[in-house]
């Protein structure tokens, strides 16, 4: 429950002139008291205590009404006729440490309350001094009520002139209820009055700030790029723009639900977002959760769990062990360092693998899948996905529609699944298996091993597919086809140096099941269950 410590001290008023100079007594006198000889005391310490005040009602802000006052110390030592200057203006001001008040409207005293919370309105925040009547005698009336909550006595809600006592707020039977709205503020007006002056009473706007829940703040960021560092306590974030908030210096884990608006926040605190679509996470195993709107997330350290949401999102793992859904907007996802899952799911999505061990998945949609540095696996799901390897022996799969797959170095395993799938393998020893559609084959150099179907033997081609066998001096392309259909299946030679069908076939021999073209000593084709007598030139492309 937050404090609300350091109110206003209200003193008490008989029925005023013009104007009126209060002694702590409650009596008032004016120019007509003094003329008629009606002196009223006060000390020294009453001033400095704030119980001494000047009220002024008429309104005209400039005028000037002096006070003429006589001063005593305990040596009976007088000095008389001290004129004091009050020049009634439009603003608060102070009388020695008195308070002035123009027109009865006392200085708002400010509530603190958390949202979609109560707080208690103790005698702290605010109260009215009479040595005349007792507390259960100073009335209290609801000049306004507040647009965000409750004001409630009892537990029950007030209205709109419902009047409540002193002895009330003392014994802690008022509150405000904030209704769960997300503002920073929110305002009421009380009206207040002894029974010596029942039908003027001052007036009492009382501000409600709002803070974050076990003393956190309320925080709002501005159009540029901010960077909050989350704290203890709960707080409010308001974004605006680029604002994102960090929890890199908190000492647990945080679970941050953009989606509802809360984090709790690895202190033991709950904090709250409204318009915050961009969060780092700590420095352990986070989970992350984002909007139907454009969310940026961080995981930083540890083996964290991001989940994008319906948005484009940007989601970036950082160090450890992450697992990342982007949700089924268009994602940029980044697997970061250790060993990362990365799920693309709906949308048009860009993955890119880590220095460690990833697998990349583009779920439905057109992806891009990069293992950007170490090994790992890439599927490509549903829609027309790029999949790229690196220098290490990757696997690309590329399931439904009509994939692309690179596998760069390294030894590589192609899958393209359903489809018309294109195949490049660059270096090292890769098996390509196209699956069913017209698929192309580029094993690059190094020996490739071909499968135009699903992976059987001579004759089960799916499609018609294309083997392609590029030579190039200086380098080896020892090419596999295991499924050889005859009919289907086609064989472009590129850069062969063959001028015929003829040429082809005095560059030709039979080994076992395979028929073999041989262009030079380290590049070659080899046919599984074809021979010279079944092939015929429309099965070849001599490409220059």
């Amino acid at each position: 429950m937050p404090s609300n410590a350091g109110g206003i001290l209200i003193g008490s008023w008989g029925t005023p002139e013009s104007s009126s100079y209060t002694p702590f007594n409650g009596s008032s006198f004016g120019p007509s008291d003094i003329a008629n000889n009606f002196p009223h005391s006060f000390t020294q310490a009453q001033v400095d205590a704030g119980q001494v005040f000047y009220r002024q009602f008429s309104g005209n802000y400039g005028d000037q009404y002096p006070l003429v006052l006589s001063v005593s110390d305990n040596a009976s030592n007088t000095v008389s006729d001290v004129v004091v200057p009050v020049i009634v203006q439009s603003g608060s001001g102070l009388l020695s440490k008195g308070v002035f008040i123009p027109n009865g409207q006392i200085p708002a005293p400010i509530l603190k309350d958390s949202m979609g919370e109560t707080s208690t309105i103790g005698s702290g925040l605010l109260t009215w001094i009479s040595p005349q009547f007792s507390d259960s005698q100073i009335t209290y009336t609801i000049w306004y009520i507040p647009q965000h909550g409750s004001l409630l006595l009892n537990g029950a809600s007030l209205s709109v002139n419902a009047t409540f006592t002193q002895t009330d707020i003392n014994l802690g039977r008022l509150a405000y209820r904030e209704d769960g709205s997300v503002v920073t503020s929110d305002a009421f007006g009380l009206k207040v009055a002894d029974p010596n002056n029942p039908s003027n009473p001052s007036v009492i706007p009382v501000t409600v700030a709002m803070e974050g829940k076990g003393g956190g703040q309320v925080i709002s960021g501005t159009p540029a790029a901010d960077t909050i560092i989350a704290g203890t306590g709960g707080s409010y974030f308001f974004g605006d723009g680029n604002t994102v908030v960090s929890y890199v210096n908190s000492p647990n884990p945080v679970q941050v639900d953009l989606a509802h608006g809360t984090a709790q926040n690895g202190y033991g605190g709950t904090d709250t977002f409204v318009d915050v679509h961009s969060v780092t996470g700590s420095a352990f195993s986070d989970v992350l959760t984002g909007t139907s709107v454009d969310d940026t997330f961080w995981g930083g350290n540890g083996n964290d769990s991001i989940y994008g949401g319906a948005g484009n999102n940007l989601l970036e793992g950082g160090t450890g062990d992450d697992l990342m859904i982007g949700g089924s907007g268009n994602d940029l996802m980044y697997a970061g360092d250790g060993f990362n899952y990365l799920y693309g799911e709906g949308g048009n999505d860009v993955l890119i693998g880590g220095k460690d061990y990833t697998v990349l998945e583009g779920g439905d949609g057109n992806d891009y899948a990069y293992l950007y540095n170490a090994g790992g696996t890439v599927y490509g799901g549903n829609g027309n996905d790029v999949l790229v390897g690196n220098l290490n022996n990757d696997i690309l799969i590329g399931d439904a529609g009509d994939d692309v797959l690179y596998g760069y170095g390294g030894n590589d395993y192609g899958y393209g699944g359903d489809g018309n799938d294109v195949f490049y393998g660059g270096d090292g020893v890769d098996v390509l298996i196209g699956g069913a559609g017209n698929d192309y084959f580029d094993g690059g150099t190094g020996v490739n091993y071909y499968f135009g179907g699903g992976g059987a033997g001579p004759g089960t081609g799916q499609g018609n597919d294309t083997f392609v066998l590029s030579r190039t001096v200086g380098t080896q392309s020892i090419d596999v086809v295991q499924d050889w259909t005859e009919g289907l299946d086609h064989v472009n030679l590129i850069g062969s140096g063959f001028t015929s069908f003829a040429d082809l076939l005095s560059h030709s021999y039979q080994n076992g099941a395979y028929f073999i073209v041989q262009p030079d000593a380290n590049n070659a084709i080899w046919l599984n269950g074809a021979t010279a007598s079944t092939v015929t030139a429309s099965d070849f492309s001599i490409v220059s």
